[in-house]
């Protein structure tokens, strides 16, 4: 049982104009430690992303995400995940940082299917 598959990986950023930043991220692979079929899986992923620094204390950011997986040998089977994320961070000193984010995904398994949403506030200190 051999196959031999290609492995892409490619990360760019672009700034439009000053304090906005987009990034994309797309990758294949093999998936061996959960594959679909038993054996192993084909994998790809597509991340988009933007955040906008909108004054030197308050970032925005917002993110869409693809995830697919397909059985090496039996590709009649997939899983699929896409998300959504919605950020904020504030800076209150150089030392602290309040976060908030929203989240959302759509799971659809060979068994299941089903909806994710999530909020995170954080935190973050420097001592």
């Amino acid at each position: 049982m051999t196959r031999a598959m290609p492995y892409v990986s490619v990360a760019t950023s672009l700034v439009p104009m000053a304090g906005v930043t987009l990034a994309l991220k797309a990758e294949t692979g093999v998936e061996l430690a959960d594959p679909l079929d038993g054996a192993a899986g084909r994998t790809a992923a597509l991340d988009l992303g933007a955040t906008w620094l909108l004054t030197p204390d308050i970032t925005l950011s917002a993110n869409l995400a693809a995830q697919q997986e397909w059985g090496l040998f039996d590709e009649s089977i997939g899983r699929s995940v896409r998300m959504a994320t919605l950020g904020a961070r504030y800076a209150v000193s150089e030392r602290f940082t309040y976060g908030a984010r929203l989240s959302w995904s759509r799971h659809d398994d060979p068994g299941a299917s089903y909806d994710k949403a999530g909020l995170a506030l954080s935190l973050r200190g420097d001592f």
